[in-house]
This record gives C-alpha cells, structure tokens and sequence, in this order.
C-alpha cells in the first residue's frame, strides 16, 4: 500500500491524493528498507526541494553566516541512508554543516550529524561529536547514561525518547 501512496513526483503525502510533503517523504525514506522499495523517484523528489529550497532563500545569502536548520540536517541524515546527491544544495548544506558543527546544541541534531559525518567518511567529525554528547551525558545506576538537556520540545526533533534512540545509535554505530 505504501508503494500505491506515493505520488507521480515521487513525493508521499500527509493524506491520501495530497500534495507531497518533503517532511512526509524524508520519514518514509528513514523507515522503509531500500532494497525492498524503489526510492530513487522520492530521492529525486527530496533532491530537487532541497535544491529549489537553496536555490530561493540560502543562494541569495551565501554571504551571511547560515547554520543549516534543522529540516537541511534532516534531509542530509535521510541521505546518510543511501548516499550523497550530486546537488549544489547538498554540497553547501554538508560542507556547511560539517564546518560549523560545534555551533550545534540540540542532542538530536549532534546525534544526526555524528551519523551523518560517520557514513560519509569524516569520522574525526562523528568522534568529536560523540565526545561532545558524552560530555553533557550523565549516568546513574537507575538511568544508566542520559541527557539532563533531553527535554520535550513543540518540535519535532524535540522528542526525548526519538532523542535518546538516536543517540544510542550514534555510539552503537560510531563506537
């Protein structure tokens, strides 16, 4: 069914014969098995609303120091699955991210670019990072090792548990 859903751009839906979504499509990407599914078509459609995405508001601002939102780092780490594009927009938002990494303080955000930086060979960055996160981590015997900043949030990469997950995959992946 999942198949029948997506769109003729490539894109899937928050509704049945909806307008694609980026955001829809980028969790369907993260939670499906490539090798099941063609995603070359909803890979092509992430590419190209990124592209148009950089192209009408980060282009015209290269000048300007710009950390990549969190939407940019989402699509990245939706890319860490099955490789890099061959996009201006994925250039700028990875060579971006991976120079000012440090500037990040969101845990889920850190956690994705440690996954990121890992799965594209910049392994230094993902160490660096994953030393970051141990850092702020605290342990006890109860909780094992958490996060005091791990705090729910009205965005979507605010959710703790999400957060925690993504974080026990970076060390498990990294380590």
């Amino acid at each position: 069914e999942l198949q029948q859903r997506q769109n003729a751009d490539g894109g899937w839906s928050w509704m049945p014969d909806g307008k694609s979504s980026v955001w829809v499509t980028q969790q369907v990407l993260k939670s499906i098995d490539g090798d099941r599914f063609n995603v070359d078509e909803a890979l092509d459609y992430i590419d190209r609303e990124h592209q148009r995405d950089y192209e009408k508001y980060i282009k015209p601002n290269l000048l300007k120091k710009l950390l990549c939102g969190a939407t940019d780092i989402d699509y990245l780490y939706t890319r860490s699955f099955y490789g890099k594009a061959k996009t201006e927009a994925y250039r700028y938002y990875y060579s971006n991210a991976l120079k000012s990494y440090k500037d990040y303080e969101n845990l889920y955000t850190q956690a994705q670019l440690a996954l990121i930086f890992q799965r594209n060979g910049d392994r230094k960055a993902a160490l660096d990072l994953l030393y970051r996160l141990k850092q702020k981590a605290l342990e006890s015997d109860e909780m094992g090792m958490y996060w005091r900043d791990n705090k729910s949030g009205y965005f979507w990469y605010q959710r703790p548990i999400e957060t925690q997950a993504l974080i026990i995959q970076a060390f498990a992946e990294i380590t």
